[in-house]
């Protein structure tokens, strides 16, 4: 996904991951383990009392 979006900018995809971690507070791409964790909470018992919530995985604290 990231190197079509890197070709179309006329980047290559190690200028435009570069680029993208700058723009990241926490200073790194995710990775799917990332995803993994929030959507395994989600799906469990854990998150039974959570509802209507919007979850942005964008590498920003939550404030």
């Amino acid at each position: 996904m990231t190197r079509a979006v890197a070709e179309r900018l006329n980047l290559s995809l190690e200028e435009f991951h570069r680029q993208s971690r700058e723009r990241i507070p926490l200073g790194r791409l995710g990775t799917p383990e990332d995803i993994f964790s929030v959507s395994t909470f989600l799906c469990s018992e854990d998150s039974a009392y959570a509802s209507g919530q919007i979850r942005c995985l964008n590498g920003r604290r939550a404030s």
